[in-house]
């Protein structure tokens, strides 16, 4: 049921350009960010909607579950995929 989304699969792949930084005290390890605003479409695109605003998270909702959304330009890759995964198993039918 609970099925590995790739990079790929949720719409987010890295620009061949934009490579990690090798600079001391970097790690290479680190996850991409992700854009707020290609999140927000993909949330419209499962059915999702702003509910509101706080200081630091918005809250989308689908009528029947609702999820924090970081307020920041990049999202962390995991938190994004993780918001997604959630978003899509209560994916709204039009």
């Amino acid at each position: 049921m609970s099925e590995h989304l790739s990079r790929e699969k949720i719409g987010f792949v890295r620009n061949p350009d934009h490579s990690y930084e090798t600079g001391a005290g970097s790690n290479p390890t680190t996850p991409l960010g992700v854009k707020k605003a290609d999140l927000d479409k993909r949330l419209r695109e499962c059915g999702w909607w702003l509910a509101r605003q706080g200081s630091r998270h918005e809250v989308w909702t689908n009528g029947k579950v609702t999820e924090a959304v970081p307020r920041h330009r990049e999202i962390d890759e995991y938190t994004a995929r993780s918001i997604l995964r959630k978003a899509r198993e209560q994916r709204v039918k039009p």
